[in-house]
């Protein structure tokens, strides 16, 4: 399967950001997002930064991408400590 169907079998594919902040209520999230590649096919790469500290990263073909995935990669960090 790929990566996506098992983003939405978990239903994680477009509410990933909201879901972080309802873990989060209170504090600072910011989305660190840099542009990568050649101009004709970028990706972008997003760190979350939880009051100053980073934690989840990810990569994605636009922006709101990265930032969902990287938001996704942060909840799982967050589950597992």
């Amino acid at each position: 399967s790929t990566a996506i169907e098992s983003l939405k079998t978990e239903g994680l594919t477009n509410n990933s950001k909201s879901a972080l902040q309802e873990m989060l209520k209170g504090q600072k999230i910011v989305y660190s997002t840099t542009k990568h590649g050649e101009s004709h096919n970028p990706f972008y790469k997003s760190t979350v930064i939880i009051n100053g500290e980073c934690f989840g990263y990810g990569e994605g073909s636009n922006k709101k991408a990265a930032e969902q995935v990287a938001a996704k990669n942060t909840i799982q960090i967050i589950k597992k400590a």
